[in-house]
């Protein structure tokens, strides 16, 4: 018997594979991913390299008054890869679908991401070597 509704698991797979097959066939597209993504990846290693020496608080949050109401736990320096990770997300999703006939915005879009990985990243190495 079918039903109305299409195979929920089935669409996301295919959805998947589409934006895999836009992303090999955009060089741009694959090389900024990569960037980023090897961007990410390089700031969690350092976290958890430099993790045994680095203080219990270190200065986070910038946008506070000074003192210690800027400092965060060690371990929220997580975010900052995490936030690019999800940048990095959202921007693809969006370049692949939304904007997908818009060549120049999916390249800025595309380029902006790596902007925000590698400022994540000068953010992160500038935090840690303040504090070890």
């Amino acid at each position: 018997m079918k039903t109305k509704f299409p195979n929920i698991i089935h669409t996301g797979e295919r959805f998947i594979q589409e934006k895999v097959e836009d992303i090999k066939r955009d060089r741009f597209g694959a090389g900024t991913f990569l960037l980023s993504a090897f961007i990410i990846f390089t700031q969690i290693v350092f976290i958890a390299s430099k993790g045994p020496i680095l203080p219990v608080e270190a200065p986070l949050f910038y946008n506070r008054v000074w003192g210690a109401k800027q400092l965060g736990l060690t371990p929220q320096l997580y975010l900052l890869p995490l936030l690019s990770f999800i940048f990095l997300l959202v921007n693809f999703i969006l370049s692949g679908t939304v904007v997908k006939g818009n060549k120049i915005l999916i390249k800025l879009i595309q380029g902006g991401t790596v902007i925000i990985a590698a400022l994540s990243g000068y953010t992160l190495c500038r935090i840690i070597f303040l504090i070890s």
